[in-house]
């Protein structure tokens, strides 16, 4: 039998993070496991799921998730779901209740921001204290988990999220090359370099590109690859 774990997001946002956890699901059918959800009604999170091939559980609220917990733990029970994974802080209540309620079940915590004050009061304890693993998507924010959250080392781990690679395989032939370096203004012989993503401050992207400038100081001239 499949092992199962049910994805647990009460987000009714939708960016980076909201979007994980369906794009997870491929590849855990990959490895053998049956996925399962977790998320609000009417939410982007919980369409994004069903586009992913799963039927999610919903709620009207976090509120509502939390005194309705018996609910979800029948929908466990039935379904011989015994590993649960949260990507948001905020749902850590739900899991920690739902672990305190049933044990046996494992919960897992991908830390998507990285947190920047100690979380060791009372709560935190509490609910960290039920995470069977805390996964930190880079060292930086591995070494931050390492000092903020009541875990001991051996439960925070580093995983990086990871993309499929596939869909940006090189497949241009010269002469497309060509005609795109020519659509974009880029000259024979540089390279271009891209930042996908969202352009604010507090993502880090217009920091981190600012090192680029350096590069014809830093590197010989060469041939470039790629488009």
């Amino acid at each position: 039998m499949k092992p199962k774990v049910m994805q647990i997001c009460l987000s009714d946002g939708w960016g980076g993070l909201e979007m994980y956890p369906a794009r997870i699901i491929p590849e855990l059918a990959r490895q053998g496991w049956e996925a399962h959800g977790l998320a609000l009604e009417g939410s982007r999170v919980a369409s994004s799921l069903v586009d992913a091939g799963i039927d999610p559980l919903t709620v009207g609220s976090r509120g509502q998730a939390l005194w309705r917990v018996r609910r979800i733990l029948a929908y466990l029970k039935a379904h011989g779901i015994e590993v649960l994974h949260c990507h948001k802080s905020s749902d850590l209540r739900l899991g920690a209740l739902l672990v305190s309620l049933r044990p046996q079940l494992r919960l897992f915590f991908t830390d998507h921001m990285g947190v920047t004050r100690p979380k060791r009061d009372p709560f935190h304890r509490w609910s960290y204290g039920k995470v069977h693993r805390l996964f930190s998507i880079s060292e930086a924010t591995r070494r931050r988990n390492l000092n903020a959250f009541p875990l001991p080392a051996e439960r925070i781990r580093r995983l990086y999220l990871g993309i499929d690679p596939a869909p940006y395989v090189d497949d241009l032939d010269a002469g497309e090359k060509s005609a795109l370096r020519a659509e974009l203004g880029i000259p024979e012989g540089r390279w271009p370099l891209g930042c996908r993503g969202v352009s604010r401050g507090a993502r880090g992207r217009r920091c981190g590109s600012k090192p680029w400038a350096g590069w014809p100081r830093w590197l010989p001239t060469r041939p470039g690859k790629g488009c």
